[in-house]
């Protein structure tokens, strides 16, 4: 009587555990360390849940208790970049510290500016993928310049008007 007691606490206490949400937490940045400010980060099985990135690169979601005790899949992602996922084991109750980093979606064509201080590397469309209104031809290929919002943590100093109004070249 005295094991069985035992073992129905255990297995009391163990689904107890494995019913417990799990949170997964870290940073986004990209590949030069410096952290991305609004990227998402999801899970979306069986359930959508999601989190942003703050302007430090830190998020934190908690997962549902019906994922304790399985693997699931946690993404981020946010435009410009190559969106990241890494499978997951979820313990109930656990805290995981993870951190992603993206790889930025553009390159470098060659193209480069004197902001007054510094030489700054300015971001291309990759070939085939010419989307900007302003673009570069090099001798033998053409790339779309990368435009952004002035207030862009990537904004380079350098700006251009279109028909969406003043935008700033994109620094790689």
């Amino acid at each position: 009587m005295k094991k069985l007691v035992i073992l129905f606490f255990a297995v009391l206490l163990f689904s107890g555990y494995a019913a417990a949400a799990c949170w997964v937490q870290g940073y986004v940045k990209d590949i030069n360390n410096v952290p991305i400010e609004g990227a998402l980060i999801n899970h979306s099985e069986p359930v959508y849940y999601y989190g942003y990135s703050d302007s430090n690169g830190f998020y934190t979601v908690t997962t549902p208790k019906s994922l304790a005790g399985g693997y699931f899949y946690f993404k981020a992602s946010k435009s410009g970049y190559v969106t990241q996922e890494i499978k997951m084991f979820c313990y109930g109750g656990t805290i995981y510290n993870t951190d992603f980093f993206l790889t930025p979606l553009y390159i470098d064509c060659g193209l480069r500016i004197y902001n007054g201080t510094a030489i700054n590397i300015i971001a291309c469309e990759p070939l085939g993928t010419l989307t900007s209104p302003l673009r570069i031809f090099n001798g033998s290929n053409t790339y779309g310049i990368v435009l952004v919002d002035t207030s862009d943590a990537y904004a380079s100093k350098a700006r251009v008007y279109t028909p969406a109004g003043i935008k700033a070249l994109r620094r790689l």
